[in-house]
């Protein structure tokens, strides 16, 4: 049976893994410009906590969490690489980091998904509360979920 495992970036080591993966996705398959899919919290020491995704100890996925101090928590850039996708691995992976936020006082997940894939995260229990908006040239809607225990 096939495992997976979240891994908080907590060193350079597994932060740079994250990049790796982000860039694989983003970047290079999905022809985002490096400019506009790396920024200033893609760094340690911010308000964004990476995670690295593995799959049978295989690095399969990435996202980060930032933080403002509230009680809500915006996950951001979640990507699985093509070969994980359809197999249930991001479902698993955002319930992981649902329990993460949770176990850490958050009560509150935001997201700007791309507006071609709300059925996924709608299907993960999240909730439309946006029109459709353009960010980076792409039609993307903000979603929510209440976290409970």
């Amino acid at each position: 049976m096939s495992r997976l495992t979240l891994l908080p970036a907590l060193d350079t080591d597994l932060l740079a893994r994250c990049l790796q993966v982000r860039r694989a996705v983003f970047v290079l398959e999905k022809g985002v410009p490096e400019s506009l899919e790396v920024d200033d919290s893609d760094r340690l020491g911010t308000s964004c906590l990476h995670f690295l995704i593995q799959v049978d100890g295989a690095d399969a996925g990435a996202l980060r969490c930032q933080s403002d101090g509230s009680s809500a928590v915006r996950i951001q850039r979640l990507c699985m690489k093509a070969r994980y996708r359809g197999g249930g691995w991001g479902k698993a992976a955002l319930a992981e980091v649902e329990r993460h936020c949770l176990a850490n006082g958050a009560d509150r997940i935001v997201l700007d998904a791309k507006f071609d894939v709300c059925g996924f995260y709608e299907a993960c229990g999240y909730r439309r509360v946006s029109s459709v908006f353009l960010e980076a040239n792409v039609p993307h809607v903000r979603m929510e979920k209440a976290l409970t225990i």
